[in-house]
């Protein structure tokens, strides 16, 4: 493990960097809070690179990309044209970052216009993705004055804030289309119907749920220890979930083994779990995929694990931890409340265990 000082001094000042993701993501969904949120996402870049200068396309629906927000430009650009071939575009259309860490040899219109032919920086394009849908709802540009500014924490930095920043365009939309509703509704004299209702419901769950993520990102690394921060998410996760018990077992690679992370599911042991052939776990190492068991009857069929000993399983879902392609624990959620564990819930498990992968190191 990597002490959470170390970690801290390596990457940047996660305490500041998180709440100012917080105060971009509280927002109520109209299009000047969302660029003002956008604003704070910036202001999170430019604390890693002072001297860059950010921008925000979203598609308008006519076939163009439309400048939403930008910092540190002086040209007047507001539309994309698609007949402009080049690496924004690309991104956009292929889901792929383009990085380039030395602009000074290339043709500058290939980076969008963003760029003027005295340019001899970085540049960064990076798409902004609605991955339960699989589209592509913007791209997030960056370009910075100094060669080689887009290092690996640097990109793992806005990577983690472009995914915010897709959070925040798709939650404005959701209360666009919620508002459009209610207005169309309220013009008919009509009440709002069962199917408006559990949409509002759901919504709201998943704002809640989201800010609960941030509040995690916020909170989880002013612990002293990692131990604290885990316990702390592992209390937070439970109430977001309504889940009876949750735990974090670390994968030993050289060993093949897992063993459970402090005050893992309640216990006091430690616990130890072979990584057998054809087991759940050999499953979720070898393919890096999450497992969800939403009954008794998978749960008796497919999970064979000393927790069994300790807890008794009537669902669970199992979240592969990965820094980059590598397993380095598996994050475990048992027994759900009111309902079965859904794609949403696996999401949002997904965002946690990235937060979990950047507190512990093989």
């Amino acid at each position: 493990f990597m002490g959470l000082k170390k970690m801290n001094n390596k990457v940047f000042d996660i305490d500041t960097t998180m709440k100012m993701l917080f105060a971009a993501t509280n927002i109520n969904g109209s299009d000047l809070e969302l660029v003002k949120s956008v604003q704070s996402s910036f202001d999170i870049i430019k604390k890693r690179i002072p001297s860059c200068k950010c921008v925000l396309l979203v598609p308008d629906g006519s076939g163009m990309l439309r400048v939403s927000a930008k910092t540190g430009f002086l040209k007047n650009m507001v539309f994309m044209p698609k007949e402009n071939k080049n690496y924004v575009w690309e991104c956009y259309e292929k889901f792929s970052d383009k990085i380039i860490n030395d602009i000074s040899e290339i043709d500058k219109a290939i980076l969008g216009g963003f760029c003027d032919e005295k340019d001899n920086g970085s540049f960064a394009a990076i798409p902004l993705l609605n991955e339960s849908e699989n589209i592509c709802v913007g791209v997030l540009v960056i370009i910075a004055d100094i060669k080689d500014s887009f290092d690996y924490d640097t990109v793992e930095l806005i990577k983690l804030v472009s995914h915010y920043l897709a959070a925040l365009i798709n939650r404005t939309k959701y209360y666009q289309e919620i508002k459009e509703r209610n207005t169309r509704l309220e013009l008919e004299g009509q009440f709002a119907s069962k199917e408006l209702f559990n949409k509002n419901v759901l919504i709201t769950k998943r704002i809640k749920n989201m800010n609960t993520v941030l509040d995690i990102l916020v909170y989880a690394f002013e612990k002293e220890t990692v131990e604290k921060s885990v316990s702390y998410i592992l209390d937070k996760v439970k109430e977001m979930f309504g889940a009876q018990s949750a735990g974090i077992l670390i994968y030993n690679n050289d060993k093949h083994e897992l063993h459970s992370f402090s005050n893992s599911f309640g216990l006091q042991q430690d616990l130890t779990i072979i990584n057998e052939k054809d087991t759940i776990y050999d499953e979720i190492i070898n393919m890096g995929k999450p497992i969800v068991l939403n009954d008794a009857v998978q749960v008796g069929k497919y999970l064979k694990t000393p927790l069994q000993d300790y807890i008794k399983i009537d669902s669970a879902v199992f979240m592969p931890v990965k820094l980059k392609n590598d397993i380095m624990a598996v994050f475990v959620l048992i027994n759900k409340n009111d309902e079965d564990f859904g794609s949403s819930d696996l999401k949002m498990l997904e965002y946690i265990s990235v937060i979990i992968a950047g507190m512990i190191k093989k």
